[in-house]
This record gives structure tokens, C-alpha cells and sequence, in this order.
């Protein structure tokens, strides 16, 4: 696990202030969209909501599997 630079640091709260995509933040800093959420969570950052890549908006989680 690469560790986080303060320069990396400082651009992750700069770009969380400015709203920019969760997407955008990752491919930036060379991260993953989960890496730049855990790392937003340990600074204590809130990610707006409208910002977060969500499954429900990618068309193959409409479908519901079943274990049965």
C-alpha cells in the first residue's frame, strides 16, 4: 500500500473542496475511487453524496441475482 505524500494529501482535500468527481480525485492521484474514499474518511472529508460512483447507476445492478 503506497503511503500518501502531504502534496497527495493537500490535492485530495483541495479537489473535495472544488466537488470534483470521485473518479476524477482517483485517476488524478493515481488511487483507487476506494483508496480516495478511505483516505477522505480518515481526514474526516465528507464526499458529497452526488459525487460518489454508485452501483445503482450502472446499468447491469438493476438486475436482482438470487442464491436460491
Amino acid at each position: 500500500m503506497p503511503t500518501w505524500t502531504v502534496e497527495q494529501e493537500k490535492a485530495l482535500l483541495d479537489m473535495v473542496k472544488e466537488n470534483k468527481p470521485l473518479e476524477e480525485i482517483a485517476e488524478t492521484l493515481r488511487r483507487s475511487v476506494d483508496a480516495i474514499k478511505m483516505k477522505a474518511k480518515r481526514m474526516g472529508l465528507t464526499i458529497s453524496s452526488a459525487l460518489r460512483v454508485s452501483s445503482s447507476s450502472h446499468p447491469s445492478s438493476s438486475k436482482v441475482l438470487s442464491s436460491e
